[in-house]
C-alpha cells in the first residue's frame, strides 16, 4: 500500500515496523524477466542437523527449557543435540553467522548512514492478538542468513544502515504509542534519505487507513495493491472507492503483471512529492508466509512482492518503508524470518538502484 504525502524533505529515512537489497537498476521488464540458470541455497557450516526439519525441537518449548534447565541433552531424531552453545543457535538464541557477506554487516551506529532502522515492536492493538512485537528482533537476527550478493544483478549490496533500536513500545496503546513512534520516525527522516520501520501499528491493524483518512490524508493519496478475494467486507471495499483510492486486486496484479500494478500506483500518486511504502507482509500466500494471523491461501506469490518492494523503492519519492503483520511464532519453520529477510535485501537493492 502506498500513502502519499503533501510535502517531502530533502533527504529519505527507512524505518522498520513490526506490530516494519541488492543494487539492482530496477527496470520493470527487467525484474519481471527471470533467468533460467539459478543457484541452490548452500548449506551454512554452522546449521546443526536436525532429524525432522519442519517440526523439530519447536514442538514442545516447555519440555526443552525443563530438560536444559536440567543440563540434559535433547534427542532431535536420532542424533543428540547438546545443551549449550550449539542448543541455543537452533533455537535462534543465538544468532548463526554465514561463511559469506551477509547483510548484518551493513547495520551499524554509523549517523551519517543514508539508511535509518526503527523498531516499533507494537504487542496491542491487533485483530488477532499475538506477538507482532517480537518481529523486529527476528528480523534482526536473520539478516546474518541473507546474503549481499545479487547474482541476477551482478552487484553486491553496500549501503550502510544505523539502527536507531527498537523504541519501548510493547505494553502501550496504538493511541499511546502513536506520538512516539511519530517522533522517532520525524528525526530519521530528516536525517536518513530513507528509513525503515518494523512494527504492527495504527489504531488497530484492521484500520490504518481510515484513521489516515479521518486525520485528513486524501483518499486519492491512497493506492493499494494485492487485495484478496473474500478477506474485505463490502463496506470497507466501498468506502475505499468512493474515496479516492487505487483499488488492485491479486487477480489484477496478476493479470497485468507487478511492472504495470507498480506503474499505475505511481501515476496514481503523480502529485506526491513523498511517498509511505506499507508493507503488509500478510499479502504473501499462506503457503509462502505462514507467520502472519492474516494471510490467505490465494494470496500474491513471494517473488511478486519482493519484485514490488524492489520497483517501488527505487522511485525517490519514498522515503519511508514499514514491515507489517509478522507475527513470529505463529511459524515454527524459518520460512517467514527467511521472507522478511530477502523483504529487507529486496529493500536495499531498491534504494542502491537509485543512483544507476
Amino acid at each position: 500500500m502506498f500513502v502519499s504525502a503533501g510535502a517531502a524533505k530533502d533527504e529519505v529515512r527507512v524505518a522498520i515496523d513490526q506490530s516494519g537489497r541488492d543494487p539492482g537498476a530496477a527496470k520493470r521488464d527487467d525484474l519481471l524477466d527471470r533467468g533460467s540458470g539459478k543457484l541452490g541455497s548452500t548449506a551454512d557450516p554452522n546449521d546443526l542437523a536436525v532429524g525432522n526439519g519442519n517440526r523439530g525441537i519447536f514442538d514442545d518449548p516447555e519440555r526443552i527449557a525443563a530438560r536444559r534447565k536440567h543440563g540434559a541433552d535433547i534427542a532431535v531424531g536420532k542424533q543428540t543435540v547438546p545443551h549449550g552453545a550449539g542448543h541455543r543457535r537452533l533455537l535462534g538464541w543465538q544468532a548463526m553467522t554465514s561463511s559469506w557477506p551477509n547483510l548484518s554487516e551493513l547495520m551499524g551506529r554509523d549517523e551519517g548512514a543514508a539508511i535509518g532502522w526503527v523498531g516499533a515492536p507494537v504487542k496491542l492493538g491487533s485483530v488477532t492478538p499475538g506477538r507482532c512485537d517480537l518481529a523486529p528482533a527476528a528480523l534482526r537476527a536473520v539478516l546474518r542468513r541473507i546474503g549481499r550478493f545479487d547474482i541476477e544483478q551482478g552487484r553486491e549490496l553496500q549501503c550502510p544502515i544505523f539502527d536507531r533500536g527498537d523504541l519501548a513500545l510493547k505494553d502501550l496503546s496504538i493511541e499511546a504509542a502513536t506520538p512516539i513512534l511519530t517522533e522517532a520516525i520525524a528525526q530519521s527522516v530528516l536525517v536518513h534519505r530513507l528509513t525503515l520501520r518494523s512494527l504492527e501499528g495504527g489504531l488497530g491493524n484492521g484500520n490504518p487507513v481510515r484513521a489516515l483518512r479521518e486525520d485528513g490524508l486524501a483518499g486519492s493519496n491512497v493506492a493499494q495493491i494485492g487485495l484478496a478475494a473474500f478477506a474485505n467486507s463490502r463496506e470497507m471495499a466501498d468506502d475505499a472507492a468512493s474515496g479516492g483510492h487505487l483499488l488492485l486486486s491479486a487477480a489484477q496484479v496478476r493479470d497485468r503483471g507487478m511492472g504495470r500494478a507498480m506503474g499505475a500506483a505511481f501515476d496514481h500518486l503523480a502529485k506526491a512529492e513523498a511517498i509511505l511504502l506499507d508493507c503488509d507482509i500478510d499479502v504473501i500466500d499462506r503457503s509462502q508466509f505462514p507467520g502472519a494471523p492474516g494471510g490467505r491461501a490465494g494470496g500474491m506469490a513471494a517473488l511478486d512482492f519482493f519484485a514490488a518492494v524492489r520497483l517501488a523503492v527505487a522511485n525517490p519519492r519514498v522515503r519511508v518503508v514499514d514491515l507489517t503483520e509478522w507475527d513470529p511464532p505463529l511459524d515454527p519453520s524459518d520460512i517467514s524470518a527467511l521472507t522478511a529477510g530477502r523483504w529487507m535485501a529486496e529493500v536495499l537493492s531498491g534504494f542502491e538502484a537509485r543512483a544507476d
